[in-house]
């Protein structure tokens, strides 16, 4: 899932198997790829994602070796993404932040 922030809106994303039609009217889209850098959050609420979010961004721009997709360096547009589990009594969100290789 991830928030489409030139359309206004959050995205779901559903890989199909290769030759599946009936899609429900949904849209069917190539999904871009590429690099993520990746973190599990404890609590999926805001502010702890928000926390994680700022987390992983601190890292990128520490590593010296990636930085943060943006329009400018990534052909492909990319948002982040989070997958909510919600194992053993909490709710875990991972969150993926596209990145790119300097």
């Amino acid at each position: 899932m991830g928030y489409n922030v030139k359309k206004g809106y959050w995205e779901w994303f559903f890989a199909l198997p290769d030759g599946h039609e009936d899609i429900g009217g949904y849209d069917v889209v190539d999904f871009p790829g590429g690099l993520y850098a990746f973190a599990a959050s404890k609590d999926a609420e805001e502010e702890a994602t928000e926390e994680t979010k700022a987390s992983i961004r601190s890292w990128v721009e520490a590593s010296g070796c990636f930085e943060l997709s943006t329009s400018e360096n990534d052909q492909a547009e990319r948002y982040v993404m989070t997958h909510v589990t919600t194992p053993m009594g909490y709710h875990q969100s991972d969150i993926f932040v596209p990145i790119v290789a300097k």
